[in-house]
């Protein structure tokens, strides 16, 4: 086809017809030419691995801290954990921590506990989770 038959059926300004026309004709594709990029530009590889030490360092630093540390926008920061980083917020939460004395106390009571069942099966057993003895703080949990 030749040009004008293009730009007349869907509507779009002659001259990005004839443009996109006469590099396919040069070229045979068309694309964008090949730039350079920023030179002061702040979103690095070196940016984002600085920001990946800082948070295993320390877990609980906000983001505006991050941000304010390192003299850049909130935003960035915000984007550069959540879409490069792939890091979620979490919220701190209660989590039960058993030690090593409750987990071998628990251990005696299951077997107890099989035992009993083994040699009286019949009873009705009724089973309560309602409270946790030790509540530690732990991360990474949101309730």
């Amino acid at each position: 086809h030749k040009p004008s038959a293009i730009y007349k059926l869907p509507n779009y300004p002659k001259t990005t017809v004839y443009r996109v026309f006469n590099s396919w004709d040069v070229e045979g594709k068309v694309c964008r030419k090949a730039h350079n990029m920023r030179s002061d530009r702040i979103h690095t590889p070196r940016f984002l691995e600085g920001l990946r030490k800082s948070i295993k360092a320390s877990p609980g630093t906000s983001l505006s801290r991050l941000a304010k540390n390192r003299e850049v926008s909130k935003q960035l920061v915000s984007k550069a954990v959540n879409e490069d980083l792939g890091y979620r917020s979490y919220r701190m939460a209660k989590q039960h921590i058993l030690t090593t004395s409750m987990k071998a106390t628990r251990l005696t009571n299951g077997k107890r506990l099989l035992n009993d069942l083994k040699s009286h099966g019949g009873r009705i057993i009724f089973f309560s989770d309602e409270k946790n003895w030790t509540v530690d703080k732990s991360y990474n949990r949101p309730e």
